[in-house]
C-alpha cells in the first residue's frame, strides 16, 4: 500500500535532527548504515523528489517500475509519484535524496511540470546517467542543503535563514536543469519540412523548444522567435507544445522569465531598471506590466511586501 506522506512525519520516522520541526525541504543520506530505512517504502510525496545515486548500487521502485540504479545516476519524481528503496543495495551505498514542498517550490515559482519536462531522452523518463562531475556539482550542493537545514537560527532571523534556503535551493534546481540539458541524447535527424510522424515528431520538437528556450528565454520572448528556428508556424508549435506538456509555448517562456525576474530583483543586487533591461524588456514600464500579470505584484511590491 503507497502511503501519502508529510516531510514533518517523514523527519520522525528517519529521525532527522533539524532545526525545523516543520520543514521545506528534507536531505537524506543513504549508506551502508541506513540503506534499508523502512522510512523509504512505498511512499508518495507532494513535491520534488530526487534520489542522486554516488557510488554503490540500490534498486529502486518508481511508479510500478523497478529500476537498478548506480554510481552517476540521477531519479527524478513530481508530485504524486511513488517511490519505493528494495532492500536490494551494496555496502558501499552512498546516496542522497531530496525532497521539497510543493508550497516552497510556489515561493521560487518553479513549476515541476517544468522540470519533468526537459528533454531526458524520453521525456517523461525519470532515470538518469551523469557525469561524475555533475554527480559532484550535484552533491556539494546537496551537502550545503544539509547543513543549512541543521544550522539554529539567531533570533529576529527566520526571514534571512528562509531566503538562504531559496536561494541554495534555486542554485540546486537550475544546476538539475542544466545537468538534465548537458545530458540529453542528440536530437534525431529531421528535416524541417517533414511531416510529423507519430509522437516522436511532438517529442523532437518540444525537446529542440525546451532547449532553445533555456538558451535564449532572457532575450526573446516571442513565440514566433522560436517556431522560426524550428521552422513552423507559431500556432502549429504551440500546438505540439501544448499536447506535450500541457502549457504552451508563451506559458513556458513566460514561466522561466519570471523566475529569472524574481530572482534577479531579490539576488543580484541590480533595481528594477536594470533588471528590465537585463531581461531585455524595451522599458521599466513594460517591464513592470509584464511581472503585474504573472504576480499580481509590481516589482516595488515583490520587493517590499
Amino acid at each position: 500500500m503507497i502511503e501519502k506522506i508529510t516531510l514533518e512525519r517523514l523527519r520522525r520516522r528517519a529521525r532527522l535532527n533539524l532545526r525545523d520541526e516543520k520543514p521545506d525541504y528534507l536531505l537524506i543520506k543513504l549508506d551502508s548504515t541506513r540503506q534499508l530505512s523502512p522510512s523509504l517504502n512505498a511512499i508518495s510525496f507532494d513535491g520534488l523528489m530526487v534520489l542522486l545515486v554516488v557510488s554503490g548500487t540500490i534498486q529502486v521502485n518508481s511508479n510500478q517500475t523497478l529500476y537498478n540504479l548506480g554510481p552517476n545516476m540521477l531519479l527524478t519524481g513530481g508530485a504524486g509519484d511513488m517511490l519505493d528503496l528494495h532492500p536490494t543495495a551494496s555496502a558501499n551505498l552512498s546516496a542522497y535524496i531530496l525532497m521539497v514542498k510543493s508550497s516552497f517550490m510556489h515561493d521560487l515559482n518553479v513549476d515541476l511540470n517544468v522540470i519533468k519536462s526537459l528533454p531526458r531522452g524520453e521525456l517523461l523518463r525519470p532515470i538518469l546517467s551523469i557525469d561524475p562531475t555533475d554527480t559532484a556539482h550535484i552533491r556539494h550542493l546537496f551537502e550545503l542543503l544539509d547543513i543549512n537545514s541543521r544550522q539554529p537560527i539567531p533570533t529576529g532571523c527566520q526571514l534571512l535563514a528562509r531566503s538562504v534556503s531559496l536561494s541554495l535551493l534555486t542554485s540546486t534546481l537550475y544546476q538539475l536543469m542544466l545537468t538534465v540539458m548537458r545530458c540529453s541524447p542528440e536530437a534525431p535527424t529531421q528535416t524541417p519540412d517533414e511531416e510529423p510522424r507519430g509522437g516522436k515528431s511532438a517529442t523532437y520538437y518540444t525537446r529542440e523548444f525546451m532547449r532553445l528556450v533555456h538558451q535564449h528565454f532572457r532575450r526573446e520572448h516571442s513565440p514566433g522567435f522560436y517556431a522560426s528556428k524550428l521552422c513552423l508556424s507559431s500556432k502549429y508549435l504551440s500546438m505540439l507544445i501544448k499536447q506535450t506538456t500541457g502549457k504552451t509555448a508563451s506559458e513556458h517562456i513566460n514561466h522561466l522569465l519570471i523566475i529569472e525576474a524574481k530572482n534577479q530583483l531579490r539576488f543580484s543586487g541590480k533595481n528594477i531598471q536594470q533588471v528590465a533591461l537585463e531581461l531585455n524588456f524595451t522599458s521599466q514600464s513594460a517591464f513592470g506590466k509584464f511581472f503585474r500579470r504573472l504576480t499580481g505584484l509590481s516589482p516595488s511590491e515583490f520587493l517590499h511586501p
